[in-house]
């Protein structure tokens, strides 16, 4: 009796449709591994700084030496263009696609990790 429901389970769990999903980066052909490879480069050299508000509340992250090709995106998926306001204590994913004027559209190129640290309203009191 043990087998028959050893079986059964066993049946039962060949027959549950796995669920799988498939994954291209890149659908155009003409993306090729060159075109990839630079556009990770490019991703690399994207810089940023971080600067205080007059609010202390707030940080200005503005962005330095992004290419035409390439797009930003954070966590929320809103893309920035060149600054954006950031509140103290957030941390942000800036994520780098590949514009959509380039065959490789929608490539994620890289990312960078930016932490706006918290600041301490009382820390100029005495």
């Amino acid at each position: 009796m043990n087998k028959i429901y050893f079986l059964l389970f066993l049946l039962f769990i060949l027959i549950i449709p796995i669920k799988t999903r498939a994954y291209y980066d890149v659908i155009d052909s003409r993306c090729t591994n060159n075109i990839k490879l630079d556009l990770k480069e490019k991703a690399e050299d994207v810089n940023y700084r971080l600067s205080r508000n007059s609010d202390d509340s707030t940080y200005t992250l503005t962005i330095y030496n992004l290419p035409s090709d390439l797009i930003i995106k954070d966590n929320s998926g809103n893309e920035i263009k060149d600054t954006k306001i950031v509140k103290a204590g957030t941390k942000l994913i800036l994520t780098m696609y590949a514009s959509k004027n380039n065959y490789c559209a929608g490539y994620k190129a890289g990312s960078k990790l930016v932490s706006a640290p918290y600041y301490n309203k009382y820390s100029k009191n005495d």
